[in-house]
């Protein structure tokens, strides 16, 4: 049984990692910006950029702290997790979520202040800010890690959509299947290597094409490359 509270959409959170590439990830410097900027607005002693697996934590960038996984049920972010809102405590020795736990125990952290990444209403990981002394942060400062927290999202989905372009580009340029984009008119604005090949390189080297002039001229060699790609 987990001894950490869990979101309701759990299993969508976890299947919406899995759908960016987010999972056994770790340091990327490319968060270590926005972990920065954490520690300046704050004016805390160390932030880090994390996301929450199943059971552990990865951490994605830190500074002030030299850390790499932290086992879910040892973080004070798992309570992040459980809203939208930031989660700030002035005190972790008097705060029944932190007073126990030998993590921030033994660092000597007593501040701790965490906002949720949110991808849509999906969590994916967390964005957080701590000090070794008792203190705590203005609405300002809370405002600024969540627009961090927002970017660091948006940089989660442009990965994403790179990835994606990738994989769609490799299919574009090495399928022997017919691909090609047309324009409203229907004019052809680009083809891939076998429909180049077939209909366009002989007959229409340079000028604007329409698909619906290949069609005509060439019924007989388009419908014997429809019936051969589809056996």
């Amino acid at each position: 049984m987990n001894s950490f509270p869990i979101p309701h959409n759990e299993i969508e959170r976890i299947n919406r990692l899995r759908d960016y590439d987010l999972i056994g990830l770790g340091k990327d410097e490319e968060f270590d910006i926005f972990a920065q900027s954490a520690t300046s607005i704050t004016g805390c002693a160390a932030s880090l950029i994390a996301l929450m697996e199943n059971d552990i934590q990865r951490i994605q960038s830190c500074i002030g702290l030299e850390i790499e996984t932290v086992e879910r049920q040892n973080t004070v972010c798992q309570y992040t997790m459980m809203s939208k809102e930031a989660l700030i405590i002035p005190d972790t020795s008097k705060d029944y979520r932190t007073a126990n736990n030998s993590i921030i125990k033994a660092a000597g952290i007593k501040f701790y202040a965490g906002v949720p990444i949110l991808d849509d209403d999906i969590v994916l990981g967390t964005i957080c800010v701590i000090d070794y002394v008792t203190k705590t942060i203005n609405e300002e400062q809370i405002k600024s890690l969540h627009l961090l927290a927002k970017a660091v999202s948006q940089l989660y989905s442009r990965k994403k959509k790179e990835i994606e372009s990738g994989y769609y580009k490799n299919i574009y340029e090495q399928t022997q299947n017919m691909i090609c984009v047309l324009d409203f008119d229907l004019n052809i604005k680009q083809a891939n290597p076998v429909f180049h090949k077939k209909f366009l390189k002989s007959k229409f080297p340079n000028n604007t094409i329409n698909y619906i002039d290949i069609i005509k001229s060439e019924t007989e060699k388009v419908n014997a490359a429809i019936s051969k790609s589809i056996k």
